[in-house]
Order: C-alpha cells, then sequence, then structure tokens
C-alpha cells in the first residue's frame, strides 16, 4: 500500500511540469492499488490528479459478463462459488471484510446475478464451456 501511495503523490506532484510521466506514474499507483483490491484508493488517486488534468483512458474492459470482472474480482468470485463467506475469503484474500463486500456488489451487477448462489451457477457453467 505504501508504494501505491508514493507513486500516487509523485504522479500528483509531477502532473502539472510532466502530465505523461504523471499518466504512467498515475498507471502504476493504480495496479498497485487493484492488485491490493483497494478500489477507493484508485478512485482517490483518479481524482487527485483529475484536478491538474491528467486521466487515465478509458476502460477496454467490457462493463458485462466474467471479461468485466478485474482480477481481484474473478478471485473473490471464485471463492464465492466455493461456497466461503466474505469472512472466509476476507480472511484468505488478506483484505478487509468490507473490501469483500464491495467485490461482491460488483460481481453481481457485472455478471447480472442476483444472489451468491447465481454466482455459483453461473461459475459452473463457464467452467463447463471451457
Amino acid at each position: 500500500m505504501e508504494l501505491g501511495n508514493g507513486l500516487e503523490d509523485a504522479a500528483v506532484l509531477m502532473a502539472d511540469e510532466d502530465p505523461a510521466s504523471a499518466l504512467a506514474t498515475l498507471t502504476e499507483a493504480v495496479d498497485v492499488y487493484l492488485s491490493l483490491g483497494a478500489t477507493w484508493d484508485v478512485m482517490r488517486a483518479d481524482a487527485r490528479v483529475r484536478k491538474h488534468g491528467v486521466r487515465r483512458g478509458q476502460r477496454s474492459r467490457p462493463e458485462t459478463g466474467w471479461e468485466a470482472l478485474t482480477g481481484a474480482e474473478l478471485k473473490v468470485a471464485v471463492l464465492v462459488a466455493d461456497g466461503l463467506s466474505n469472512p472466509d475469503i476476507a480472511d484468505r484474500l488478506f483484505l478487509s471484510r468490507r473490501t469483500v463486500q464491495t467485490h461482491v456488489s460488483y460481481i453481481l451487477v457485472k455478471l447480472g446475478a442476483l444472489s451468491r448462489v447465481e454466482i455459483a451457477r453461473m461459475a459452473g457453467q463457464r467452467d463447463q464451456l471451457r
């Protein structure tokens, strides 16, 4: 997390003088945050540099379906499909329960699922198609 914070601060400091380097540094910070499942930190970092005119590009990831899930969301979806509870997933992935809850909410929306059971069913169907 400290690496992500340092990169974020560096991107903010570079933003006015060297926007291209600021964007590259911001992207690196975002990658660190996403690897930790720190979605709020990503939003904060984007907001901080946006004030200086630096913006990351549009998402190339689809908005729905399995391909829309981030790496962290996919890990959580697999564990949900395995029947683990949010506290168990949090312990396994070294995340807070709130972060897991947020991931599950995003997974439900992106997959168009109504419940954890439906996520498990969809995961089973996906595995059969492979």
